[in-house]
């Protein structure tokens, strides 16, 4: 008996020319454009700037980022709702490890590979492992790996006096003002030939003295007459008013412009330096220590070297912190790291902390990931491609990073107000945050800079040692000669004076003849000592001997003094 239900039957398109004669669309048409308000369950991956969690005014937890914007504005043209869950705090992105020889899921991969949720958000790295297990949407960004490492710190100001010349040129002029000028001089006073030209090089340290005169452009008292020391000197006048003319440019930036430690730029720098190394999770550090592959050998070098020394640490906050405190070079993609310079990198002042290492050590891909051959893995790529040239990628991130700016900074204002006692304990590390404020090429206006204490530390302490070292030097020369003086002279004076002498007319005539400076005041003292008895004739010789010491001691001066025969 035939079945009483029959199939109604029709015509549904017609074969033309070896083709169908409607379009294939009508055949396999696309429902993804409209999901009618299906469901999806979205993973999310606290991971700045992309996702991140926060609680609002009302108490609520709620989600902000530039991946979040990307999923709200999909959910509005493709007409579906999410859900959102979150990935284990410990685990997050996942991956695959390998245990017993077999391979073994874990984290927000193994969820989606289980079929458990449709897609996940939060800086996910494509890498090849993973894409055996799950499928990527057309790359958000394209961003580096790299180290986020501390400011470099203002060197101490009174370095500013050497920091100027290289140690080369140091040695240079050293070997020039204090050996070869002074040897010369000392040699040509030691000719016979114009020997009273060259009396003011007569001894090894009027020839020091006179060359390190000469370098801080002291004028000679006696020009000389004679073309052999005129050459010589003024050669050497030349060489000086260069140098110290470059010297002084030199001093006046330094004092204006900071003088940082060395930049950590590289692999090579970081290696080099004190700090430890690491990140957060073992992926990656498995990104760090396997993927990275160098044609430079120092740099291969310098990696094997940080591998070794890779550390993990517990969460962000702490790293961040670590690195903050000096301590720590935090291994993150260059996304994550750029914005959080731009949101926390702050102190009190306003001035950057921390910076981002110049070398691009791993180039990667950040995208959405989905389930193993989703079906709206397309339609979403084209929608991203469209945020992209649209801008609209940049506008949510310049926007998500003023408000998080914003935040962290009223924050750190609300800390700040609270420590108003601590001004005066903290006023030397403000300066110096103002100093690395001012060598960062910030866009805001600069003040006039007045120079302060700090700024002139090196003239200060070079003052203070020079004064300690000659009052040390005088109190050595006190009490090491004044026996010996005391001694020598009473050996040499009578010991018994004739009526109206004492020793006390000789010291008297004697700090006088200390004093004498012309030609008038030492006839003065010889007619003083003129008029003493002729029974101290003994005495009268001892203070013309006193005298001639004076003359010699003014030898620079001998020019000016008439001869006592």
């Amino acid at each position: 008996m035939p079945n009483s239900t029959e199939s109604a039957t029709g015509i549904m398109d017609f074969w033309r020319n070896g083709r169908l004669a409607k379009d294939e669309d009508s055949w396999f048409r696309d429902k993804t454009n409209n999901l009618r308000n299906l469901t999806l369950k979205c993973l999310t991956v606290e991971h700045p700037p992309s996702i991140i969690k926060y609680r609002s005014l009302d108490g609520y937890i709620e989600y902000a980022g530039t991946e979040m914007e990307v999923l709200k504005e999909l959910a509005i043209i493709m007409n579906f709702n999410f859900d959102i869950l979150d990935a284990d705090p410990m685990t997050k992105w996942g991956g695959v490890s390998i245990e017993n020889g077999s391979e073994f899921l874990y984290g927000a991969v193994a969820r989606l590979a289980n079929d458990e949720v449709d897609m996940a958000l939060g800086s996910f790295i494509v890498l090849t492992k993973n894409l055996e297990y799950l499928d990527m949407s057309i790359p958000l960004d394209v961003a580096c790996t790299s180290f986020l490492v501390a400011n470099p710190l203002p060197r101490p100001r009174f370095l500013a006096l050497i920091l100027p010349f290289q140690l080369s040129l140091w040695i240079l002029v050293v070997t020039i003002c204090l050996i070869f000028a002074p040897l010369a001089f000392y040699l040509l006073a030691k000719l016979p030939l114009h020997a009273m030209e060259y009396r003011m090089f007569a001894t090894k340290w009027n020839s020091i003295i006179t060359s390190i005169s000469i370098m801080s452009q002291v004028a000679l008292h006696v020009w000389p007459k004679f073309w052999p020391i005129r050459l010589l000197i003024g050669w050497y006048w030349i060489f000086c008013l260069l140098i110290t003319l470059a010297y002084r440019c030199a001093m006046v930036s330094f004092l204006t412009i900071p003088l940082f430690e060395p930049t950590i730029d590289n692999l090579k720098d970081l290696a080099n330096s004190k700090f430890r190394v690491g990140g957060w999770g073992p992926g990656l550090k498995n990104l760090f220590t396997q993927e990275i592959k160098s044609d430079d050998a120092n740099d291969d070098k310098a990696r094997q070297y940080l591998s070794g020394i890779y550390e993990l640490v517990p969460d962000y906050d702490t790293g961040l912190n670590l690195v903050a405190e000096r301590k720590f070079a935090m291994y993150e993609n260059v996304r994550y790291l750029k914005f959080m310079l731009r949101t926390r990198n702050v102190s009190k002042i306003g001035s950057p902390t921390m910076r981002v290492m110049k070398q691009c050590i791993l180039p990667v891909h950040i995208g959405i990931a989905y389930q193993w051959n989703s079906p709206i893995a397309p339609k979403i790529n084209t929608h991203i491609r469209r945020f992209q040239e649209s801008g609209l990628m940049r506008k949510w991130s310049q926007r998500l990073i003023a408000k998080t700016k914003k935040y962290f900074q009223d924050k750190l204002e609300a800390s700040s107000t609270t420590d108003d006692e601590q001004n005066e304990d903290d006023s030397e590390s403000e300066e110096s945050e103002a100093e690395v404020a001012a060598a960062s090429g910030s866009t805001k206006e600069r003040k006039q800079r007045v120079l302060s204490m700090r700024d002139l530390q090196g003239p200060i302490y070079l003052i203070i040692f020079g004064i300690s070292i000659s009052i040390i030097a005088f109190l050595v020369e006190l009490f090491t000669n004044r026996s010996k003086v005391k001694r020598k002279l009473l050996t040499q004076i009578p010991s018994r004076f004739p009526r109206g002498t004492s020793f006390d007319v000789f010291t008297k005539i004697s700090e006088k003849a200390l004093k004498v400076k012309t030609d008038r005041e030492l006839k003065a003292i010889l007619r003083e000592m003129g008029k003493l008895p002729k029974r101290k004739d003994k005495l009268k010789r001892l203070v013309k001997r006193k005298v001639r010491e004076i003359r010699n001691f003014h030898r620079k001066d001998e020019m000016i003094f008439p001869y006592i025969e």
